[in-house]
């Protein structure tokens, strides 16, 4: 059997979220103590809720093309795919159609799950219904709390963040290419200078190189597809993700 993996990560996780090569090194040693090849790695920094990830895009179009190189998918857990029960499903059918599993190596709840048995897919729409669940009771507290601050007076609301000077922001990412270097430059947050750019409309990804391109190769690697690079056939599926088998998503 050969699969894609996938891995997505996001701010405010615990430690085996935040980093995609600790991700992809139990997805890996659940394929060797399987027998599994892999074939794709595809990963994602953006909210589970954003269904437009261009790592999530990438392996839907792959996973589900008429001549798929892949038979399942294979995620840590569920919320690693998508976190809207509705939407959920639809990709998941989208799946089902084309023949292609999915895999759940270590869901919180069901442990191991696969899409391609009855109880599988029973756990799969239990395990979505409860997210969404999750995600409404998480969002009502938080409207509670906020009730609560503003009803004893202690306000509630974003203090007034730094000014930033937007075009010494961009002559400084033609320098440094990162947004994490100039943001010290400039003394304030990350997130902060990546929010004024936008809401500037300046396109920073221009400034950026991209953490994942591959060196230069004189041949092809096996079963490309665009938008994605591919680790060779020959590889072992224990072998540690490279950066060429990960598509760009800064």
């Amino acid at each position: 059997m050969r699969v894609a993996l996938y891995a997505r990560v996001s701010t405010s996780e615990e430690a085996e979220m935040q980093n995609p090569k600790t991700q992809f090194l139990i997805l890996r040693q659940y394929c060797k103590a399987n027998g599994i090849e892999v074939a794709r790695a595809f990963v994602d920094h953006k909210s589970g809720k954003d269904t437009n990830r261009p790592g999530f895009r990438a392996m839907m179009e792959l996973a589900t093309r008429p001549d798929h190189p892949i038979d399942a998918v294979v995620i840590l857990r569920l919320d690693r795919f998508i976190r809207n029960a509705e939407e959920g499903m639809v990709f998941i059918k989208r799946l089902e159609a084309a023949n292609v599993r999915l895999i759940l190596v270590k869901d919180t709840i069901c442990g191991n799950v696969d899409t391609s048995t009855p109880i599988g897919e029973f756990f799969i729409r239990v395990l979505l219904a409860l997210g969404e669940l999750e995600r409404k009771q998480t969002a009502a507290r938080v409207k509670e709390g906020i009730a609560r601050r503003i009803h004893e007076g202690k306000g509630w609301g974003q203090k007034v963040r730094k000014d930033i000077n937007i075009p010494l922001a961009v002559e400084l990412l033609k320098v440094r290419g990162s947004l994490s270097a100039v943001a010290k430059d400039l003394g304030v947050p990350r997130s902060t200078l990546r929010d004024h750019l936008e809401r500037a409309g300046v396109d920073y990804q221009t400034y950026l190189p991209c953490r994942n391109t591959p060196p230069p190769k004189t041949k092809a690697p096996l079963n490309t597809v665009p938008g994605a690079a591919v680790s060779a056939a020959e590889r072992s599926p224990a072998t540690p993700p490279s950066e060429e088998e990960i598509i760009c998503s800064e």
